[in-house]
């Protein structure tokens, strides 16, 4: 972050932060089958997301959040 970004979204993920959850989901696939939907759900939550910027509202958004300092 040196570049004074951040990255709210990126699908640059990592199999092994999804390893357990998707092992536990879908016993029967094949690791390949698993990362391959892995990339297919994160796709699926980033166009949700997206979806979600375009809502007009009638009052303030509050948004509370841990920075962790």
């Amino acid at each position: 972050m040196k570049d004074g970004r951040h990255i709210i979204w990126s699908n640059d993920i990592d199999y092994d932060d999804w390893r357990e959850d998707l092992e536990e989901q879908y016993p029967d696939l094949t690791e390949a089958e698993r990362m391959e939907l892995m990339y297919e759900l994160n796709s699926d939550y980033l166009d949700d997301e997206r979806s979600n910027l375009d809502i007009q509202l009638s009052r303030p958004i509050l948004v509370v959040g841990d920075l962790g300092l």
